[in-house]
Protein backbone atom coordinates (compact mmCIF):
# COMPACT_ATOMS: atom_id res chain seq x y z
CA UNK A 1 0.00 0.00 0.00
CA UNK A 2 1.00 3.83 -0.44
CA UNK A 3 -1.34 5.35 1.57
CA UNK A 4 -3.83 4.71 4.28
CA UNK A 5 -6.62 7.03 6.37
CA UNK A 6 -8.28 5.88 9.21
CA UNK A 7 -12.13 7.52 10.12
CA UNK A 8 -14.36 6.76 12.85
CA UNK A 9 -15.08 3.00 12.59
CA UNK A 10 -13.62 2.16 9.21
CA UNK A 11 -10.10 2.19 7.45
CA UNK A 12 -9.31 3.00 3.30
CA UNK A 13 -6.11 2.37 1.81
CA UNK A 14 -4.48 2.79 -1.90
CA UNK A 15 -2.45 0.10 -2.76
CA UNK A 16 0.21 0.00 -5.14
CA UNK A 17 -1.62 0.01 -8.73
CA UNK A 18 -4.14 2.84 -6.96
CA UNK A 19 -6.83 0.53 -6.22
CA UNK A 20 -8.72 1.00 -3.41
CA UNK A 21 -9.80 -1.40 -0.19
CA UNK A 22 -11.89 -0.40 2.92
CA UNK A 23 -12.49 -2.55 6.07
CA UNK A 24 -13.78 -1.95 9.01
CA UNK A 25 -17.76 -1.13 10.07
CA UNK A 26 -20.21 -0.64 7.32
CA UNK A 27 -23.14 0.69 9.32
CA UNK A 28 -23.71 3.60 6.27
CA UNK A 29 -21.73 2.07 3.49
CA UNK A 30 -18.70 2.95 4.60
CA UNK A 31 -16.84 0.03 2.31
CA UNK A 32 -18.44 0.57 -0.18
CA UNK A 33 -15.91 1.84 -2.38
CA UNK A 34 -15.95 3.11 -5.73
CA UNK A 35 -13.79 0.64 -8.44
CA UNK A 36 -10.99 2.49 -10.54
CA UNK A 37 -7.51 3.97 -10.12
CA UNK A 38 -7.04 6.76 -6.86
CA UNK A 39 -4.51 8.76 -5.68
CA UNK A 40 -5.99 10.16 -2.53
CA UNK A 41 -8.62 8.93 -0.49
CA UNK A 42 -9.45 9.69 3.16
CA UNK A 43 -11.89 9.00 5.53
CA UNK A 44 -14.02 10.78 7.84
CA UNK A 45 -16.39 9.93 10.66
CA UNK A 46 -18.73 7.87 8.96
CA UNK A 47 -17.95 8.71 4.99
CA UNK A 48 -15.42 8.74 2.95
CA UNK A 49 -14.04 10.49 -0.21
CA UNK A 50 -11.16 9.99 -2.66
CA UNK A 51 -9.30 11.81 -5.54
CA UNK A 52 -9.35 9.73 -8.71
CA UNK A 53 -6.23 9.57 -11.30
CA UNK A 54 -8.19 12.45 -13.76
CA UNK A 55 -8.30 14.70 -10.27
CA UNK A 56 -12.21 14.11 -10.26
CA UNK A 57 -14.02 13.43 -6.58
CA UNK A 58 -16.07 10.12 -5.33
CA UNK A 59 -17.35 10.07 -1.66
CA UNK A 60 -19.91 7.47 0.06
CA UNK A 61 -20.81 6.14 3.07
CA UNK A 62 -23.41 8.42 5.08
CA UNK A 63 -24.89 10.56 3.61
CA UNK A 64 -27.65 12.68 6.28
CA UNK A 65 -26.04 16.04 5.66
CA UNK A 66 -24.62 15.53 1.96
CA UNK A 67 -21.71 15.27 2.84
CA UNK A 68 -21.00 12.38 0.27
CA UNK A 69 -22.50 14.66 -2.73
CA UNK A 70 -19.40 15.72 -4.01
CA UNK A 71 -19.24 18.66 -6.77
CA UNK A 72 -17.87 18.06 -10.77
CA UNK A 73 -14.76 19.66 -11.46
CA UNK A 74 -10.96 18.81 -11.29
CA UNK A 75 -8.95 18.92 -7.52
CA UNK A 76 -6.32 18.64 -6.19
CA UNK A 77 -6.91 17.59 -2.85
CA UNK A 78 -9.79 16.09 -0.28
CA UNK A 79 -10.47 15.93 3.06
CA UNK A 80 -13.79 13.62 4.88
CA UNK A 81 -14.65 15.31 7.94
CA UNK A 82 -17.14 14.70 10.69
CA UNK A 83 -20.42 14.99 8.58
CA UNK A 84 -19.21 17.15 5.98
CA UNK A 85 -16.11 17.36 3.12
CA UNK A 86 -14.07 19.69 1.76
CA UNK A 87 -11.42 19.81 -1.20
CA UNK A 88 -8.84 21.95 -3.06
CA UNK A 89 -9.52 22.36 -6.52
CA UNK A 90 -6.89 22.67 -9.68
CA UNK A 91 -7.75 26.60 -9.16
CA UNK A 92 -6.49 26.89 -5.48
CA UNK A 93 -9.67 27.06 -4.47
CA UNK A 94 -11.58 25.44 -1.60
CA UNK A 95 -14.74 23.91 -2.01
CA UNK A 96 -16.82 22.18 1.29
CA UNK A 97 -20.22 20.60 1.26
CA UNK A 98 -22.11 18.68 3.74
CA UNK A 99 -23.27 19.60 7.36
CA UNK A 100 -22.55 23.53 8.10
CA UNK A 101 -24.22 23.77 11.56
CA UNK A 102 -21.33 26.65 12.68
CA UNK A 103 -20.09 27.75 8.94
CA UNK A 104 -17.32 24.92 8.97
CA UNK A 105 -18.54 24.62 4.91
CA UNK A 106 -17.96 28.17 4.61
CA UNK A 107 -14.77 28.22 3.04
CA UNK A 108 -12.78 31.64 3.04
CA UNK A 109 -11.84 33.33 -0.37
CA UNK A 110 -8.14 32.78 -1.02
CA UNK A 111 -5.90 30.07 -2.70
CA UNK A 112 -4.47 27.25 -0.53
CA UNK A 113 -2.97 23.85 -1.18
CA UNK A 114 -4.45 21.56 1.48
CA UNK A 115 -7.63 21.30 3.83
CA UNK A 116 -8.35 19.35 6.59
CA UNK A 117 -11.35 19.19 8.66
CA UNK A 118 -12.52 17.56 12.34
CA UNK A 119 -16.00 17.85 13.44
CA UNK A 120 -16.80 21.10 13.93
CA UNK A 121 -13.75 22.99 12.51
CA UNK A 122 -11.98 23.31 9.13
CA UNK A 123 -8.18 24.97 8.52
CA UNK A 124 -6.30 24.92 5.42
CA UNK A 125 -2.99 25.66 4.47
CA UNK A 126 -2.84 29.17 1.79
CA UNK A 127 -0.04 29.05 -0.85
CA UNK A 128 1.97 31.47 1.30
CA UNK A 129 2.37 28.52 3.71
CA UNK A 130 0.15 30.00 6.55
CA UNK A 131 -2.94 28.68 8.30
CA UNK A 132 -6.69 29.99 8.05
CA UNK A 133 -9.05 28.55 10.30
CA UNK A 134 -13.17 28.53 10.35
CA UNK A 135 -16.48 26.94 11.82
CA UNK A 136 -16.46 26.88 15.63
CA UNK A 137 -13.16 27.56 16.33
CA UNK A 138 -13.71 25.65 18.68
CA UNK A 139 -9.84 24.44 18.02
CA UNK A 140 -8.93 27.80 19.68
CA UNK A 141 -6.10 30.65 18.14
CA UNK A 142 -4.51 30.07 15.28
CA UNK A 143 -0.62 29.91 15.26
CA UNK A 144 1.64 32.37 13.50
CA UNK A 145 4.12 31.30 11.06
CA UNK A 146 5.03 29.21 8.13
CA UNK A 147 3.70 25.34 8.03
CA UNK A 148 4.16 22.44 5.86
CA UNK A 149 1.30 20.68 7.00
CA UNK A 150 -1.69 20.31 9.18
CA UNK A 151 -4.16 18.10 10.78
CA UNK A 152 -7.70 18.78 12.41
CA UNK A 153 -9.09 17.00 15.36
CA UNK A 154 -12.53 16.90 17.54
CA UNK A 155 -11.76 20.30 19.43
CA UNK A 156 -8.15 20.94 18.81
CA UNK A 157 -5.63 21.04 15.91
CA UNK A 158 -1.85 20.64 14.87
CA UNK A 159 0.52 21.96 12.43
CA UNK A 160 4.10 21.21 11.29
CA UNK A 161 6.32 23.93 10.65
CA UNK A 162 8.53 24.68 8.07
CA UNK A 163 11.20 24.26 11.06
CA UNK A 164 10.16 20.44 11.24
CA UNK A 165 8.38 21.62 14.61
CA UNK A 166 4.55 20.62 15.85
CA UNK A 167 3.03 22.97 17.02
CA UNK A 168 -0.67 22.21 18.44
CA UNK A 169 -3.27 24.41 19.79
CA UNK A 170 -7.14 24.38 20.97
CA UNK A 171 -8.76 22.07 24.02
CA UNK A 172 -6.32 20.46 25.79
CA UNK A 173 -8.34 18.17 28.24
CA UNK A 174 -6.67 15.13 27.45
CA UNK A 175 -3.08 16.81 27.10
CA UNK A 176 -3.59 16.58 23.23
CA UNK A 177 -1.85 19.95 22.36
CA UNK A 178 1.29 19.35 24.86
CA UNK A 179 3.15 18.50 21.78
CA UNK A 180 6.68 16.71 22.14
CA UNK A 181 10.11 18.45 21.35
CA UNK A 182 11.68 17.28 18.42
CA UNK A 183 11.60 17.04 14.20
CA UNK A 184 9.06 15.32 12.90
CA UNK A 185 8.01 14.31 9.12
CA UNK A 186 3.86 13.87 9.54
CA UNK A 187 1.12 15.20 11.96
CA UNK A 188 -2.05 13.15 12.13
CA UNK A 189 -4.69 14.79 14.80
CA UNK A 190 -7.79 12.23 16.27
CA UNK A 191 -10.28 13.22 18.29
CA UNK A 192 -8.41 13.95 21.69
CA UNK A 193 -4.88 12.51 20.66
CA UNK A 194 -2.51 12.94 18.30
CA UNK A 195 0.20 10.58 15.95
CA UNK A 196 3.26 11.95 14.40
CA UNK A 197 6.47 10.95 12.58
CA UNK A 198 9.66 11.69 13.78
CA UNK A 199 12.52 12.19 10.93
CA UNK A 200 14.02 8.75 12.38
CA UNK A 201 11.23 7.08 11.17
CA UNK A 202 10.18 6.64 15.09
CA UNK A 203 6.35 6.88 16.00
CA UNK A 204 5.10 9.05 18.54
CA UNK A 205 1.32 9.55 19.97
CA UNK A 206 -0.02 11.82 23.14
CA UNK A 207 -3.45 12.75 24.37
CA UNK A 208 -6.08 11.37 25.29
CA UNK A 209 -6.97 7.08 25.64
CA UNK A 210 -10.44 6.15 24.49
CA UNK A 211 -12.72 8.55 26.01
CA UNK A 212 -10.53 9.82 29.06
CA UNK A 213 -7.05 10.54 28.48
CA UNK A 214 -5.74 12.60 31.60
CA UNK A 215 -4.76 12.49 35.49
CA UNK A 216 -8.05 14.49 35.87
CA UNK A 217 -9.84 11.82 34.50
CA UNK A 218 -8.36 9.05 36.60
CA UNK A 219 -11.64 8.69 38.95
CA UNK A 220 -13.28 7.10 36.07
CA UNK A 221 -12.79 3.80 34.25
CA UNK A 222 -11.35 4.44 31.08
CA UNK A 223 -11.62 0.63 29.77
CA UNK A 224 -12.67 -2.91 31.07
CA UNK A 225 -10.01 -5.35 31.22
CA UNK A 226 -9.75 -8.85 31.36
CA UNK A 227 -6.51 -11.20 31.45
CA UNK A 228 -6.06 -15.31 31.48
CA UNK A 229 -4.25 -16.83 34.58
CA UNK A 230 -1.87 -19.39 35.00
CA UNK A 231 -5.15 -21.15 36.15
CA UNK A 232 -7.30 -20.82 33.74
CA UNK A 233 -9.31 -18.76 35.64
CA UNK A 234 -10.09 -15.17 33.90
CA UNK A 235 -10.19 -12.26 35.72
CA UNK A 236 -12.13 -8.86 35.06
CA UNK A 237 -11.63 -5.16 36.21
CA UNK A 238 -11.48 -1.59 35.23
CA UNK A 239 -8.26 0.19 34.07
CA UNK A 240 -8.39 4.15 35.22
CA UNK A 241 -5.95 5.57 32.83
CA UNK A 242 -2.85 6.16 33.98
CA UNK A 243 -3.14 3.64 36.37
CA UNK A 244 -2.61 0.14 36.79
CA UNK A 245 -5.69 -2.37 36.19
CA UNK A 246 -7.96 -2.94 38.87
CA UNK A 247 -8.67 -6.25 38.90
CA UNK A 248 -10.49 -7.51 41.97
CA UNK A 249 -11.52 -10.43 42.80
CA UNK A 250 -14.65 -10.03 45.07
CA UNK A 251 -15.87 -7.97 41.92
CA UNK A 252 -16.77 -4.77 44.00
CA UNK A 253 -16.35 -1.95 42.47
CA UNK A 254 -12.93 -0.31 43.80
CA UNK A 255 -14.33 1.74 46.75
CA UNK A 256 -14.25 5.17 46.69
CA UNK A 257 -14.32 5.76 42.93
CA UNK A 258 -17.36 7.33 41.50
CA UNK A 259 -18.57 5.75 38.20
CA UNK A 260 -20.03 8.65 35.60
CA UNK A 261 -20.04 6.57 32.57
CA UNK A 262 -20.23 2.72 32.31
CA UNK A 263 -18.06 0.99 29.32
CA UNK A 264 -17.84 -2.16 27.39
CA UNK A 265 -14.72 -2.95 25.55
CA UNK A 266 -14.81 -3.86 22.03
CA UNK A 267 -14.31 -6.95 20.24
CA UNK A 268 -11.66 -9.83 21.53
CA UNK A 269 -10.24 -11.73 19.12
CA UNK A 270 -8.79 -14.78 19.33
CA UNK A 271 -7.11 -16.92 16.82
CA UNK A 272 -8.21 -14.58 14.11
CA UNK A 273 -12.10 -15.44 15.30
CA UNK A 274 -13.49 -12.54 16.76
CA UNK A 275 -15.08 -14.42 20.48
CA UNK A 276 -17.28 -11.89 22.02
CA UNK A 277 -16.70 -8.54 24.39
CA UNK A 278 -15.71 -7.54 27.74
CA UNK A 279 -18.61 -6.45 29.33
CA UNK A 280 -20.06 -5.08 33.07
CA UNK A 281 -23.46 -4.36 34.60
CA UNK A 282 -24.69 -2.86 37.88
CA UNK A 283 -26.53 -5.36 39.75
CA UNK A 284 -29.11 -4.33 42.50
CA UNK A 285 -27.05 -4.98 45.23
CA UNK A 286 -24.56 -2.86 44.54
CA UNK A 287 -22.03 -5.11 42.61
CA UNK A 288 -20.61 -5.12 39.47
CA UNK A 289 -20.97 -8.07 37.25
CA UNK A 290 -18.10 -8.81 34.79
CA UNK A 291 -18.58 -10.99 32.02
CA UNK A 292 -18.50 -11.75 28.06
CA UNK A 293 -20.93 -10.31 25.18
CA UNK A 294 -21.69 -13.04 22.78
CA UNK A 295 -20.22 -11.50 19.24
CA UNK A 296 -24.25 -11.38 18.28
CA UNK A 297 -25.07 -9.11 20.88
CA UNK A 298 -27.46 -11.55 22.94
CA UNK A 299 -26.41 -12.50 26.21
CA UNK A 300 -24.00 -12.18 28.40
CA UNK A 301 -21.87 -15.77 28.81
CA UNK A 302 -20.75 -16.92 31.85
CA UNK A 303 -17.52 -15.63 33.45
CA UNK A 304 -15.45 -18.51 35.38
CA UNK A 305 -13.15 -20.97 34.81
CA UNK A 306 -12.18 -21.58 31.07
CA UNK A 307 -13.34 -24.81 29.16
CA UNK A 308 -13.41 -26.05 25.94
CA UNK A 309 -16.98 -23.70 25.14
CA UNK A 310 -16.00 -20.57 26.96
CA UNK A 311 -14.52 -17.93 25.34
CA UNK A 312 -10.73 -17.68 25.86
CA UNK A 313 -8.15 -14.59 26.17
CA UNK A 314 -4.66 -15.00 25.12
CA UNK A 315 -2.41 -14.11 28.30
CA UNK A 316 -2.20 -10.16 28.76
CA UNK A 317 -4.83 -7.39 28.80
CA UNK A 318 -8.10 -7.89 26.68
CA UNK A 319 -8.49 -4.11 25.40
CA UNK A 320 -10.62 -2.66 22.79
CA UNK A 321 -12.55 0.60 22.17
CA UNK A 322 -14.80 1.54 25.02
CA UNK A 323 -18.54 1.48 23.72
CA UNK A 324 -21.16 3.76 26.52
CA UNK A 325 -23.56 1.90 28.75
CA UNK A 326 -26.38 3.58 30.21
CA UNK A 327 -28.15 2.74 33.59
CA UNK A 328 -31.98 2.61 33.44
CA UNK A 329 -32.30 1.37 36.87
CA UNK A 330 -30.77 -0.56 39.07
CA UNK A 331 -30.07 -3.98 37.50
CA UNK A 332 -31.53 -2.91 33.70
CA UNK A 333 -28.88 -1.86 31.99
CA UNK A 334 -28.62 -0.77 27.93
CA UNK A 335 -25.25 -1.07 26.49
CA UNK A 336 -25.00 1.39 23.29
CA UNK A 337 -22.19 2.31 21.24
CA UNK A 338 -22.01 6.89 21.17
CA UNK A 339 -22.98 6.51 18.00
CA UNK A 340 -26.11 7.36 17.48
CA UNK A 341 -28.98 4.98 17.65
CA UNK A 342 -27.12 1.39 17.59
CA UNK A 343 -27.38 -0.62 20.37
CA UNK A 344 -24.95 -3.64 20.98
CA UNK A 345 -26.63 -5.67 23.95
CA UNK A 346 -28.80 -4.70 26.60
CA UNK A 347 -30.72 -6.37 29.25
CA UNK A 348 -33.38 -9.05 29.24
CA UNK A 349 -35.86 -6.46 31.21
CA UNK A 350 -35.12 -3.45 28.78
CA UNK A 351 -37.56 -2.43 26.14
CA UNK A 352 -36.51 -2.86 22.62
CA UNK A 353 -38.55 -0.05 21.22
CA UNK A 354 -37.57 2.15 23.79
CA UNK A 355 -36.51 5.39 22.11
CA UNK A 356 -32.53 6.32 22.78
CA UNK A 357 -33.13 9.41 23.55
CA UNK A 358 -35.28 8.83 26.52
CA UNK A 359 -32.22 7.32 28.17
CA UNK A 360 -30.29 9.29 31.28
CA UNK A 361 -26.85 9.22 31.43
CA UNK A 362 -26.09 7.23 35.01
CA UNK A 363 -25.47 9.95 37.31
CA UNK A 364 -23.18 8.20 39.72
CA UNK A 365 -23.87 5.16 42.32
Amino acid sequence: YVQVSAGGWHSCALDTVGELRCWGENLSGELDAPQGAFRLVDSGRDHACVLSEEETLSCWGRSEHQATDAPEGRYTHVNAGGGYSCAVGVDRLVSCWGWNAVGQTESPPGRFTKVDGGSRDTCALTESRELICWGARGAGSIPNGYFEDLSVGDSHACALSDRSEIVCWGSNSFGQTDAPPGQFVQISAGKDHNCAVRQDAALVCWGGDQFYGTPLARDYPARIVARLLESGAIEFGFQPVGAEPILPKSRFFPPGVRVNRWLMSSDIDYGGEVVGRIAARLLENGRVEFGFVSPEGARILPVGECSQSAPRLTPGYGVGRSDLLVRRSPGNLLAIDWRPKHVLMQSDSYPEDLALQQVDPTQGC
